[in-house]
């Protein structure tokens, strides 16, 4: 590694104990000592501030006018598996393949559930052929056409708490469960695929 000169100055103009001897130590570890595991901990540390800050940064964007409830979703009457399938949704990152594709993994994009488009949130939701049929079938369709309409995820949660009580509940639970259902032919498909 090479130092500037400038980098060389400030080194040099520290101040040293003459009397004390030189020895190398690692400060992300009580005793000094560098281990694979200290430097673990000390990446997943970092990724973790990395996360709070991203999230502090959007916190922030969301401020005003068109501010979005995050406590809201914690606050629904509901298991909290189906709080964090929730969260997940409203920040995209539920494991769809389109979004598994965008973090650079190479994998089949179509949806498991129709076979004929790429899989997003929005279409597997709203447009995928058998959701479609679940929807009509249970006599929410006019909800779904609603929903199909908005821009984002955010934007469909916002949507969705407009609703009365009742209506929440009942689509909260159909997306859950279809999630569900995706995720079983999901992983039906792979077993199949592992075993040719």
């Amino acid at each position: 590694m090479t130092l500037s000169g400038r980098d060389a100055e400030i080194i040099l103009s520290m101040a040293t104990d003459d009397n004390s001897e030189d020895w190398p130590a690692w400060h992300f570890n009580p005793k000094g000592d560098f281990s694979v595991k200290s430097a673990y901990k000390l990446a997943v540390s970092k990724r973790e501030q990395d996360k709070a800050r991203d999230a502090s940064r959007s916190n922030a964007n969301d401020s005003g006018v068109d501010r979005f409830e995050w406590k809201r979703i914690w606050k629904l009457p509901l298991p909290n598996k189906v709080k964090m399938f929730i969260w997940r949704l409203a920040h995209n990152s539920l494991a769809v393949r389109r979004n598994i594709a965008r973090r650079g993994m190479k994998n089949e994009t179509i949806c498991p559930m129709c076979r004929r488009l790429d899989e997003d949130c929005g279409h597997l939701f709203f447009k995928c052929q058998g959701v479609k049929e679940v929807w009509r079938l249970l006599e929410m369709e006019h909800i779904r056409t609603l929903l199909v309409e908005c821009k984002s995820a955010k934007e469909t949660i916002k949507e969705i708490w407009k609703m009365d009580e009742d209506t929440q509940q009942k689509v909260w639970v159909l997306l859950w469960r279809w999630w569900s259902a995706r995720n079983k032919v999901n992983a039906e498909t792979k077993g199949c695929q592992l075993r040719k």
